[in-house]
């Protein structure tokens, strides 16, 4: 699964280089035929939702177009949390309102939360898997969905806290949801998978959260919620050291 994975992962890097070339082409087409029909009231509207997906589409492909591009530097720096979630929340802000999910302000008790060196895209993986937990929790439970996201330091730690209004999760599931595989939504078989409009799961999303976390000497782990919440994950990762701080000039 991890080999297959892997694959796919390169696979999805070559669609996002080729579907760049295409991108303005389409955004030029749009803009000509919205022009051409804006007198006709029907087809105009027709117009607005094609260009409100096109530009879901697009801030999708820009976000993991940024993922890709990280990919290729291998340096660790020192990476300031509220800059990471802010960037992370308007890249998925149009898919999370047509799906009927309210984004809270995001909430922060300090200007300056910084992390002990680590890969840009590793946080981006990180904040990706827990928002697609999130986003089929709050489906499942069939209610108006709400995510908020807290980062604060703490003893010493920089934590993030990811919380949803979804269907929970059990207490004999806390630990085994970061075991590699473990999912409530796996495909019985192709047929499955392509009639399913759902996000299906291999069990690994928070198997590999888990161990990007881990391998900068963190911790993951699901906490009491706070509030409506009825699901909060909290990361804890090491804050930089001054001396990360001033080899990096920041």
């Amino acid at each position: 699964m991890l080999r297959v994975l892997s694959s796919v992962g390169l696979t999805v890097s070559q669609f996002i280089h080729e579907i760049k070339y295409y991108m303005d082409n389409i955004q030029s087409d749009i803009r000509y035929v919205s022009n051409a029909v804006e007198h006709d009231k029907k087809s105009s509207e027709r117009m607005a939702i094609l260009t409100q997906n096109f530009t879901t589409f697009q801030t999708y492909t820009s976000y993991f177009n940024d993922v890709v591009s990280q990919n290729v530097i291998r340096e660790l720096e020192p990476l300031n949390l509220k800059y990471i979630v802010q960037k992370f929340i308007n890249s998925i802000s149009n898919d999370s309102e047509r799906s009927g999910i309210k984004l809270l302000e995001p909430k922060f008790n300090k200007l300056r939360l910084i992390t002990k060196p680590m890969h840009p895209s590793e946080w981006s993986s990180i904040l990706f898997n827990l928002y697609t937990n999130s986003k089929k929790a709050i489906k499942r439970a069939n209610n108006n969905g709400e995510i908020l996201i807290e980062c604060g330091e703490d003893n010493g730690l920089i934590y993030l806290e990811f919380s949803d209004n979804g269907d929970g999760i059990d207490k004999e599931a806390e630990e085994l949801v970061f075991d590699e595989f473990y999912t409530t939504t796996s495909p019985i078989n192709f047929d499955d998978i392509n009639n399913n409009n759902e996000i299906l799961g291999t069990g690994l999303g928070l198997k590999i959260v888990k161990d990007i976390v881990k391998s900068y000497r963190g911790e993951i782990s699901v906490v009491s919620p706070k509030g409506d919440f009825s699901t909060c994950l909290r990361i804890d990762i090491q804050k930089a050291l001054d001396k990360d701080l001033e080899n990096y000039d920041i």
